[in-house]
């Protein structure tokens, strides 16, 4: 069985050059590169060898699946930049990829501020491997594969890496791409007007699940510090949600005033 492994990124020239490398077990890497990119990331992936195609961002599911489109391999594995392969999760990988499964979820080691999250509700599985023909991710951005009916999923025993929100500046950098696409994401699932009360409900429940329930504290400085930027993160999408319910109401007063009307 033949693998191929396709990686989106955007703006990753810090991170694609170890993921890349990690990913040499695989007969076939594909990467697609957001045409808003700015650094190496492209020059880096092909001075790596991986086939590179530059493709203008619509949405999540639609990135990946384009990559998976141009993927050859009869199996996909899914990985952004910022995630690793170990050694050991590559050959796991290879002899699924020689069973009677359709698919297999791994789970995620999160990386915070250089440190594992053992706690905060940050362990995560997601459906990475899987047959090629019938997969197809949909969703604008927390995009969910769809595998074809009575598919065999199972499990992988070893962990991908995810070496995320580094520092926060990183964090902000993050929040800035996603809060349009979230925003416009509520928005055509009509959500309903967003009030100070759903300000403050978004804040405190993501807060009290993340800090006190899931008990993000006993992660340290990094668990305390998720546990409150998450909140702000989902603050800012809904204040944005709030702007696109106006409609054109805040730019037009800002015209009045500038056409000199009280």
């Amino acid at each position: 069985m033949t693998l191929s492994v396709v990686v989106v990124a955007r703006n990753e020239a810090e991170m694609i050059v170890p993921c890349l490398r990690a990913l040499q077990f695989a007969d076939e890497v594909v990467v697609v590169v957001d045409s808003r990119s700015d650094d190496e990331t492209e020059q880096l992936a092909r001075d790596m060898h991986a086939r590179v195609v530059v493709r203008e961002f619509t949405n999540f599911a639609a990135f990946k699946n384009a990559a998976i489109e141009i993927a050859t391999g009869e199996w996909t594995l899914v990985v952004d930049a910022d995630e690793r392969v170990s050694p050991a999760l590559a050959r796991e990988i290879l002899s699924v990829t020689r069973t009677e499964l359709d698919a297999a979820r791994v789970t995620f080691d999160n990386y915070f501020f250089g440190k594992k999250m053992e706690w905060g509700g940050w362990q995560e599985q997601h459906i990475r491997l899987f047959r090629t023909a019938g997969g197809t991710y949909t969703g604008d951005i927390h995009e969910t594969l769809r595998l074809p009916p009575g598919s065999k999923v199972g499990d992988l025993t070893h962990h991908m890496i995810h070496l995320s929100h580094r520092s926060v500046k990183h964090n902000l950098l993050k929040t800035m791409q996603y809060v349009d696409v979230q925003a416009m994401e509520l928005l055509q699932q009509r959500h309903p007007p967003v009030t100070p009360r759903t300000l403050f409900a978004v804040v405190v429940r993501e807060f009290g699940s993340r800090f006190l329930r899931r008990r993000g504290f006993r992660d340290g400085m990094p668990g305390v510090i998720e546990s409150l930027y998450q909140p702000f993160s989902l603050f800012a999408v809904h204040v944005r949600l709030w702007e696109l319910q106006q409609g054109s109401r805040i730019d037009d007063a800002y015209r009045r005033l500038d056409d000199g009307e009280q």
